[in-house]
C-alpha cells in the first residue's frame, strides 16, 4: 500500500459550490443558482488510512451566478437570496463531511464514502472524486435537502421552489 499523502484544500486552491435549480408553476420567474462557499477547509488523505474531512461555514455562501429568470439578479437580490438561505433553509447549520473509505474505480476516479452532517442530521453520502496527473481535482455529489430535515426555499405562495436535489461540487488543484 502507498504511504499516506495529506492535502489541505480551501478557498485558496479550490472552489466549493452548491448548484440549485428551480421548479414549480412560477419557475420561469426564478433563477438557477451557483452558490460559492467562502469559508471552508478540507483535509484529503490519500494512500494508507485514506480519508476526507471537510467543514464549511453555511453563513459564508455567496451567489456566484444566476441563470434564467425574467430579469437579471441585482446585488440586492443576491443579498436577499443569501439571507433567505441562512434564515429560511440552513438556519446557520454547521456542515461537516467525514469519510474513511476512498475506493479507486479504475478509469473512473475515486469513490469517497462517508457521512455528511448538516445541522444535527447525518446521512451516508458518496462523492465521485477525480484527480489528474497535474493535480487538478474535481468532486461531485447530489444532496437531497429534505433528507437532512431542510425545507427547500419556496416563494410566491409555493409556486416558485428550489428543487429538493442540489449538486455539491469542488474544483481545484492539490497544493
Amino acid at each position: 500500500m502507498a504511504d499516506a499523502t495529506t492535502h489541505v484544500l480551501g478557498p485558496g486552491n479550490a472552489e466549493l459550490r452548491v448548484l440549485t435549480e428551480r421548479e414549480g408553476l412560477a419557475s420561469r420567474a426564478g433563477h438557477d443558482l451557483v452558490l460559492v462557499v467562502g469559508r471552508w477547509e478540507a483535509t484529503l488523505v490519500l494512500g494508507d488510512d485514506a480519508g476526507l474531512e471537510l467543514t464549511a461555514d453555511s453563513r459564508s455562501l455567496e451567489v456566484k451566478s444566476a441563470s434564467g429568470g425574467v430579469k437579471p439578479v441585482s446585488d440586492k437580490d443576491r443579498r436577499e437570496i443569501v439571507k433567505n438561505i441562512d434564515t429560511k433553509v440552513l438556519h446557520g447549520a454547521a456542515i461537516v463531511y467525514r469519510a474513511n473509505t476512498i475506493t479507486d474505480q479504475p478509469g473512473q476516479g475515486l469513490t469517497v464514502a462517508g457521512d455528511l452532517t448538516v445541522g444535527g442530521t447525518s446521512k451516508p453520502t458518496t462523492f465521485e472524486l477525480r484527480l489528474s496527473d497535474d493535480g487538478a481535482l474535481s468532486a461531485r455529489a447530489v444532496i437531497t435537502q429534505t433528507a437532512f430535515d431542510l425545507k427547500p426555499y419556496s416563494g410566491l405562495m409555493g409556486t416558485l421552489k428550489v428543487a429538493d436535489d442540489v449538486v455539491i461540487e469542488v474544483e481545484g488543484r492539490l497544493p
